[in-house]
């Protein structure tokens, strides 16, 4: 089986890619004619470095500590990806999307609240990875209402449907295609690379390692508003890849509401999430040296039942037909670690996005953002002792007492669209107080992308 996945994703997709510039879609239709199958596969290459930066003090390797070497570093990752897509009925549909990357993060993928790279995982390694993504039915129900026909995309069939309708989808899930979407600033090859921009750096989704879970979600349409819901798994451990399936009948789950409002020219959303799972609190390792010193109730660093609850807001508002700006929110409530996303408790982020159309060029694109981390005051006393996080943690400064300062992203892009499937992206990021420190940096990240499909 890994064998027939290495020949698809490293052989198939690149020649493809090219072959199906010409086509409509980003996908193939096998055979020809109204094929009830689809198939659409995609390779990212991402590679970045940081240069030297500037850095009162930096905690030795054989202390533990999270930092972000201020030593010039690259990272690379190479991510392939495969959709098989199949409509059982005109409201009935089955998605499975395989996964293959590799890639080696900036140190270690810590000393830093989120990413650089938006295709980065927690767990990567110099090998390639192969894994399953997404497998999922979904199913619509239509209530009444006008006609509605929805498109087709890498992950939905064109369907006719009505403008009152109730879709269900049941399985492994990203809830990044599914909450918080924005048409600016979103999880994907086209766009901004920093995680603060591809969601709020403070909603800490239900997810494993990689950024999928388990679970059930709702979405009810009625004209221009939409209220989606969902039941999911959380990890066994924060940021870890093993979902807890267990907890699913125990509690240990993550809830998430979302009612979004539609018009011409943009849209409003209003997102809330509730989540529970077995947690340490910073007060309860305020005497170790790391967070992570241990995994149970009886260990030194208790883990027991504990809740986070969100809420946060986010805006689209198109200026012209290719000019665009988005603006979101998110504040948290928690005293215990980072379940499954970034080192961040409350966020802010806003840019503005344009087409190519706008200087002659429509397959262009290019963007300006930026974004706020906050971190709560458990958190700030608890860095500000010396102490490691999962991901971040400088460690005690030799000078004097460990400072806070908000973590803010800068980040410009300029994407080439050598063809209708294929581009190029030149993005520079400019990251100050990384990992809450205003002793180091600020660093900045200069990346190059590419992206085909077919």
């Amino acid at each position: 089986m890994r064998f027939v996945c290495k020949f698809v994703l490293l052989w198939v997709i690149v020649p493809f890619a090219w072959a199906a510039d010409d086509a409509t879609h980003g996908w193939l239709r096998l055979p020809e004619g109204d094929s009830p199958w689809r198939i659409h596969g995609d390779m990212n290459l991402i590679g970045q470095f940081h240069d030297n930066f500037s850095s009162l003090y930096q905690s030795p390797p054989d202390q533990g500590g999270n930092s972000l070497q201020s030593a010039l570093e690259r990272s690379q990752t190479t991510m392939l990806g495969l959709n098989i897509g199949y409509r059982y009925s005109t409201s009935t549909e089955f998605w499975y999307r395989a996964e293959a990357i590799r890639g080696v993060p900036f140190s270690e993928a810590g000393g830093l609240t989120g990413l650089t790279n938006n295709d980065l995982q927690r767990v990567v390694q110099r090998d390639f990875m192969y894994y399953t993504a997404l497998a999922y039915v979904r199913h619509r129900f239509d209530l009444g209402g006008g006609s509605a026909d929805m498109g087709e995309d890498s992950l939905h069939f064109a369907q006719p449907s009505k403008a009152h309708r109730f879709t269900l989808t049941v399985g492994k899930q990203d809830l990044l295609g599914i909450y918080d979407y924005n048409s600016y600033a979103h999880k994907g090859p086209n766009g901004f690379l920093h995680w603060a921009f591809m969601t709020s750096s403070a909603f800490d989704f239900a997810a494993d390692a990689r950024g999928y879970t388990f679970g059930a979600t709702g979405e009810l349409t009625w004209d221009d508003y939409s209220v989606r819901f969902g039941r999911y798994l959380m990890p066994v451990l924060p940021n870890q890849l093993d979902l807890d399936f267990e907890g699913w009948n125990k509690g240990r789950v993550g809830y998430n509401l979302e009612l979004e409002k539609r018009w011409a020219t943009g849209a409003a959303r209003l997102l809330g999430f509730h989540n529970r799972m077995r947690l340490s609190t910073y007060a309860s390792t305020a005497n170790i040296a790391t967070i992570d010193a241990g995994f149970d109730e009886n260990g030194p660093n208790p883990r027991i039942d504990r809740t986070k609850t969100g809420v946060g807001f986010n805006i689209e508002q198109a200026l012209t037909p290719t000019v665009g700006f988005f603006v979101r929110g998110m504040t948290t409530h928690s005293d215990g670690e980072t379940m499954a996303f970034a080192e961040a408790d409350s966020s802010l982020s806003a840019g503005v996005a344009a087409m190519g159309f706008s200087w002659g060029r429509p397959f262009d694109a290019a963007g300006l953002a930026f974004s706020n981390q906050y971190a709560n005051t458990d958190r700030q006393a608890y860095l500000g002792r010396g102490l490691y996080a999962l991901f971040i943690g400088d460690g005690p400064n030799p000078y004097g007492a460990v400072r806070y300062g908000v973590e803010q992203v800068i980040e410009a892009y300029y994407l080439f669209g050598l063809s209708r499937q294929t581009h190029l992206t030149v993005d520079w990021q400019r990251i100050t107080n990384p990992a809450y420190n205003p002793d180091r940096g600020p660093v900045d990240v200069w990346s190059l992308r590419l992206h085909t499909e077919f």
